[in-house]
C-alpha cells in the first residue's frame, strides 16, 4: 500500500526526481512515495535491481549503477529535478567507506548542479554525531568528523562535502538526519529485532526504560518529501525522529504479537560487549546482536529530538512508533514471520 500524499498540492507532481539507494529500505519506500502519493517522474538507481521490481510495478524507472563510476553520473541527473541520495556504504573499513559516502557523494552534488538540479536531499543519520558529550542532541551538537568507526566519521564528512559542493555548483542542499528506522522490510529494526527476540538473544539493557530513538519509514519519507520542497529547509539540517518510547515499549510491540518477552542484559554485561566488539573467528557471541539494536543508546540514554522540523517545516509524524509498529506488525503477519 503507497501511502497517500503529504504535501499540499503535491508541488513534485510531474517533475523529474533521482532517487539513489532505490534498492535499500528507505529509498525503495521513498520512490514508491514518490510515485503513488506525489505524482513525480522517478528514476531509482541502485545496483541489485531484481530486490526492487515491486517498484517498476508503481511506475518507478530502475536503473543499474555503482555510485563508484562517478563518469555515470552526469547520465543519472542530466534533466532531474530533485536528487534524493539515500545511498551509503556501510563498511566498515573508514577509506572503503569514504570513497562513497564522502568523494562520491561530493561530486554527485557538483555534476547534478551542472545539469540544472535545483534541490539535492541528503539522508544522513543521527550517526553522524558521532558519541555526543551530551544526552539530547539537537541539531547544535557538532558532528563526528573524526570518530573511529567508519560510518559515523564518513556520514559527517559526506554533509561537510555535501554542503561545500552545494555552494560550488548553486545547488540547493538540504540534510536529513535520520534516527533508528523501521517499519516493513527493515532489515535491522524490524526483522532482525524480531530474530532475536524470537531466537531468545537479549534486545534489552536492564529493564529497557531508556529511550528507543526511532522513526517509522513513512515518517521518515514525509519529512524528506519537505526538505525538497521548503525554502526553510535550504542549507539546513533536520534530526528524523519520533517521540521516543522506552525501549520496552519498542521491542514489546514485536514480542506482544508471538505471546514472547523480549530477554535483556545487564549494563555491565552490555558494556563489556560494547568494549570486546565482535568476535575475530570463531562462532560469535550470541548476546553480540545488542550492541547493533541498543549499544551506546540505550546505555546512555540518547534523546534526538526534531523540533526544527517541527518547528520550521511543519512536520509532524503521522503514525509515531505505536502507530509504526501496529503498521508493521500487520505487515509481519501478512508476510508470514509471526
Amino acid at each position: 500500500m503507497v501511502t497517500r500524499g503529504y504535501l499540499p498540492g503535491s508541488p513534485l507532481r510531474d517533475r523529474r526526481v533521482l532517487v539513489t539507494g532505490a534498492t535499500g529500505f528507505i529509498g525503495a519506500r521513498l520512490a514508491a512515495r514518490l510515485v503513488g502519493g506525489e505524482g513525480a517522474r522517478v528514476t531509482g538507481v541502485g545496483r541489485s535491481l531484481d530486490r526492487v521490481r515491486r517498484l517498476e510495478d508503481v511506475g518507478v524507472e530502475l536503473v543499474a549503477a555503482d555510485l563508484l563510476e562517478v563518469d555515470r553520473f552526469g547520465e543519472l541527473v542530466e534533466g532531474q529535478d530533485v536528487v534524493f541520495h539515500a545511498a551509503a556504504s556501510l563498511s566498515q573499513d573508514v577509506e572503503e567507506a569514504a570513497e562513497l559516502n564522502v568523494a562520491a557523494t561530493g561530486e554527485l552534488v557538483r555534476v547534478a548542479g551542472s545539469a540544472g538540479v535545483s534541490r539535492f536531499v541528503l539522508v544522513s543519520s543521527v550517526s553522524a554525531y558521532g558519541e555526543p558529550d551530551r544526552r539530547v542532541v539537537d541539531e547544535s551538537m557538532p558532528l563526528g568528523i573524526d570518530a573511529e568507526a567508519a560510518y559515523p566519521r564518513t556520514k559527517a564528512r559526506s554533509e561537510v562535502a555535501v554542503r561545500e559542493a552545494g555552494r560550488e555548483a548553486g545547488v540547493e542542499v538540504s540534510i536529513v538526519r535520520p534516527a533508528c528506522v523501521f517499519g516493513p522490510r527493515s532489515a535491522i529494526w524490524t526483522v532482525s529485532m524480531w530474530a532475536c527476540i524470537r531466537e531468545g538473544i537479549p534486545v534489552l539493557v536492564g529493564d529497557g526504560s531508556s529511550p528507543f530513538g526511532g522513526v517509522y519509514v513513512d515518517d521518515l519519507v514525509d519529512l524528506l518529501l519537505l526538505a525538497a520542497v521548503e525554502d526553510a529547509a535550504v542549507g539546513q539540517a533536520f534530526n528524523a525522529c519520533d517521540a521516543p518510547v522506552p525501549w520496552a515499549e519498542y521491542a514489546g510491540g514485536y514480542g506482544d504479537a508471538a505471546g514472547i518477552e523480549p530477554r535483556s542484559i545487564a549494563p555491565e554485561e552490555a558494556a563489556a560487549l560494547l568494549g570486546a566488539g565482535p568476535a575475530a573467528d570463531g562462532p560469535p557471541d550470541p548476546a553480540y546482536p545488542i550492541i547493533l539494536f541498543v549499544g551506546l543508546a540505550a546505555l546512555e540514554g540518547f534523546v534526538f529530538p526534531a523540533e526544527r522540523a517541527r518547528r520550521e517545516l511543519g512536520w509532524t509524524p503521522r503514525a509515531g512508533v505505536a502507530g509504526g509498529l501496529e503498521r508493521t506488525v500487520a505487515w509481519m503477519r501478512r508476510e508470514g514471520l509471526v
